[in-house]
């Protein structure tokens, strides 16, 4: 094999291997959060993110649910 089809090969591996390692843009992530039954959600679609904290009601306090908006960009 030449070198210049060594090279030609090398580079399209290459490229191949950094168009796989491109994130995704949208997606949704949910975990467990820091008190019992409470989560966080995050939503992301492009370069605006939505963060959502759900609690549950514990004790005298009632449940609670905050909103935040972030723009990555």
């Amino acid at each position: 094999m030449s070198i210049k089809k060594f090279v030609a090969r090398l580079s399209l591996a290459a490229a191949a291997c950094l168009t796989a390692q491109t994130p995704p843009t949208a997606y949704t992530i949910t975990e467990s959060g820091g008190a019992p039954g409470a989560t966080t959600t995050i939503y992301r679609s492009g370069a605006k993110a939505l963060m959502v904290y759900n609690t549950p009601a514990q004790g005298g306090a009632p449940a609670s649910r905050t909103f935040s908006l972030y723009d990555l960009a």
